[in-house]
């Protein structure tokens, strides 16, 4: 199919834009980034500066905390699918051509603004995340956790005393910190913090072929695509005993063929942590080697606009005739509405069916 083909697929959705829950007139190109791994999604948004809109001040004096809703309508009739709902942090005004730019993130900016020196060692992971959200006013949907968080901080001394930088890290920071401790995934979807564990064994909801997409790049990093070990050591002041827990992913079907190419050794990761079982270690290596293991095999593509993916999506690309047809995990997706050029979005992914992970014995 060619590119002409392709854009015959773009389609001209309806965009809304409220602020504060009131429309913005003149909106016409907004970009929405959805992101995975504790990163915020971000916004861009493009207007003609016009005349007040139902008792709204000109948006050259939307006051600081403006709530912004994204919203597209892909249907003949009056619905719309809300992209996101964020705060600006910058607004750009160009005074010739009357062209507005509101730039900003999801509400995980209030998080993210926000310093803190406080520990809560005696709290859980779950009773922190659901102080900081409901402190701020969002929503918590957060998985019960049972581990008092002093335990991630090293020896007897807290993370804040610890922590030399602790005087700039932000709440955001800490959620973070504590979501990698209980390998638990941290994002915000309008106004509710989300706060549990990884998703592991999603369901793959959509099948992609090349035909279907109008780029499509195929990346492989060669320093990863053969085994990849992280050992984490630790050590039980409880019962005196050292821990060691080795992890190891295997790329399947590499080895007959990367043995005749001379293939690199295993490549080895080391992480030190205090106070863990050996459960604990085992469950922290599994997860940091997950994550080394995504950024051996990655495709970028765009496509047609759609609403079905999201930046926790699992999909198969199928039609390659190469190892690259496999299930993917997306990473982020861009997606961008246009009265010039439809609605598009560009998806970053990488695979997750070509490797295996063991327990090692070294």
């Amino acid at each position: 199919m060619s590119s002409n083909d392709h854009a015959s697929l773009v389609r001209y959705p309806r965009l809304q834009v409220l602020a504060d829950g009131e429309p913005l007139n003149g909106a016409f190109e907004a970009r929405v980034v959805s992101n995975n791994y504790y990163m915020p999604d971000r916004f861009s948004l493009r207007l003609l500066r016009g005349s007040l809109t139902n008792g709204l001040p000109d948006y050259l004096q939307l006051p600081e905390a403006t709530a912004f809703s994204i919203s597209a309508g892909v249907d003949s009739g009056a619905s719309f699918t809300c992209l996101i709902v964020g705060r600006g942090d910058s607004l750009s005004c160009d005074y010739v051509s009357r062209g507005i730019r509101i730039d900003g993130r999801d509400l995980s900016a209030v998080l993210q603004d926000t310093p803190t020196n406080d520990v809560f060692s005696n709290r859980t992971s779950s009773e922190i995340a659901t102080i900081l959200a409901e402190r701020h006013g969002l929503i918590p949907v957060v998985m019960p956790t049972a581990t008092l968080a002093g335990r991630y901080y090293h020896g007897d001394t807290n993370q804040g005393a610890h922590n030399q930088f602790s005087r700039t890290s932000t709440e955001w920071d800490l959620l973070v910190f504590l979501a990698r401790c209980e390998c638990f995934d941290i994002f915000v979807v309008g106004s509710a913090l989300y706060f549990q564990p990884i998703a592991q064994g999603l369901g793959v909801s959509t099948v992609l072929r090349p035909s279907d997409l109008i780029t499509l790049k195929l990346r492989r990093r060669l320093r990863l695509s053969g085994d990849i070990a992280v050992t984490v050591r630790s050590w039980s002041s409880k019962q005196s005993i050292a821990i060691t827990q080795t992890v190891v992913s295997q790329r399947l079907g590499y080895a007959s063929v990367a043995g005749s190419l001379g293939a690199s050794p295993t490549q080895h990761y080391y992480l030190v942590q205090p106070n863990l079982s050996a459960s604990d270690a085992e469950r922290i290596a599994q997860n940091r080697v997950e994550e080394l293991a995504r950024h051996e095999q990655c495709i970028d593509f765009t496509m047609p606009g759609e609403q079905t993916l999201t930046a926790r999506s699992r999909f198969f690309l199928q039609g390659t005739d190469s190892d690259f047809d496999q299930i993917y995990q997306v990473d982020s997706i861009e997606r961008t509405i246009s009265s010039s050029s439809g609605f598009v979005q560009r998806v970053s992914a990488h695979s997750i069916s070509t490797r295996q992970t063991i327990l090692s014995p070294f």
